[in-house]
């Protein structure tokens, strides 16, 4: 699974479990507002006003919180919204469900801070246009609170006024302190992505050879006595070293960069002839060795002189001349060890040398 495939679906598990307490909270603050409309009604502090009460300040914002909620349970299944809009949609409902709780309970002035504290949940989208939206909605909303509770109580005005204030310099602080958690929080994040590539990069460095993208001849001999040692004992084993022919006259003749050209062909070519047989590595230089696994030796033989025959035919626009391989193969039935068999795989390899190259030895 993708880097991208993981923080997508770590980001719809935030937003479906905050949907889930979305709806939770408008449940539990209706139960508490009936709390406090019945508690209310039996010590007759709201005897002249009860319908009036009841409608405003327990099932309006009911109804108000319970549509937002739905809106963003919808909003966030909504497929045809990118990534970005479904995100504003659902912070505009977390800050709208506590604005409306600052602006029905305006009397109880600490609520006039809820927006500002959605701040920090809306932060988790990572997004600085979503923050500072909702940064300016938040103080729309406290300034509608505080023009309902004025419009209830305006002999209140100065210490409404005193409130309004206070909730302001809270939501500026809390926006302030976001936007520098967010600031650093992004720096390391791009710092940790960094370290990860660079790991991974080693990694692939140590597997692989840079040049011909076959197994570095560490990460051969490991994988080799690996499966070597989860084979049974009878299972049929060969072990070829191939050396490309007069290498050092081609490296002095044209330039490594030419050199490194045929490198790569051989690579490329090793990689589609041996998959599924076997494993292949740089041994070293212009060497390359060979596993084949589970396999007659009639077979062996045909892979290893394809490998010479289509190395032979590759063409280059920098010589007429045809650039081969030499191929040293042993077999065994598990008997004798890696470093065994590839010491005489090379001693075959160098008496196809002295035989004249170009041709796979036993």
């Amino acid at each position: 699974m993708s880097n991208y495939s993981i923080v997508y679906r770590l980001e719809k598990n935030f937003k479906n479990e905050l949907i889930r307490w979305m709806f939770i909270f408008t449940y539990a603050f209706a139960a508490i507002d009936l709390c406090f409309f019945i508690s209310y009604q039996v010590s007759g502090v709201i005897a002249d006003r009860t319908v009036r009460y009841f409608l405003l300040r327990v099932l309006l914002p009911f109804i108000l919180n319970l549509l937002i909620s739905f809106v963003s349970d919808h909003c966030n299944k909504d497929t045809s919204l990118t990534l970005s809009e479904s995100n504003l949609r659902i912070a505009f409902g977390i800050v709208s469900i506590a604005g409306i709780m600052a602006c029905v309970h305006n009397y109880f002035e600490v609520l006039w801070c809820g927006p500002a504290i959605t701040l920090v949940i809306v932060s988790a989208f990572v997004n600085q246009d979503i923050l500072r939206k909702m940064f300016l909605y938040c103080f729309s909303l406290e300034a509608l609170a505080f023009l309902i509770s004025i419009g209830e109580h305006p002999e209140e005005l100065s210490f409404r006024l005193q409130n309004l204030i206070v909730a302001f310099m809270v939501t500026i602080f809390a926006y302030g302190l976001i936007k520098l958690v967010q600031k650093y929080y992004l720096k390391i994040l791009e710092a940790t992505k960094d370290l990860a590539e660079e790991k991974l990069q080693a990694e692939h460095n140590f597997h692989y050879d840079y040049l011909t993208g076959v197994y570095s001849r560490a990460h051969f001999m490991e994988s080799a006595e690996r499966m070597l040692a989860k084979s049974p004992k009878a299972r049929h084993i060969g072990v070829a070293m191939m050396d490309i022919d007069d290498f050092k006259k081609i490296n002095d003749t044209y330039g490594h960069e030419y050199g490194d050209i045929v490198l790569k062909d051989l690579g490329d070519l090793l990689q589609n002839t041996i998959h599924g047989y076997g494993i292949t590595g740089r041994y070293g230089g212009e060497e390359f060795t060979i596993l084949l696994l589970d396999q007659p030796s009639a077979v062996y033989d045909q892979l290893l002189e394809k490998i010479r025959a289509d190395f032979e035919n590759i063409h280059y626009s920098f010589t007429d001349q045809k650039i081969t391989l030499s191929i040293g193969l042993v077999e065994s039935s598990n008997t004798a060890t890696l470093e065994d068999m590839i010491s005489s795989a090379d001693e075959a390899l160098y008496q196809a040398k002295r035989e004249g190259k170009n041709r796979v030895n036993r």
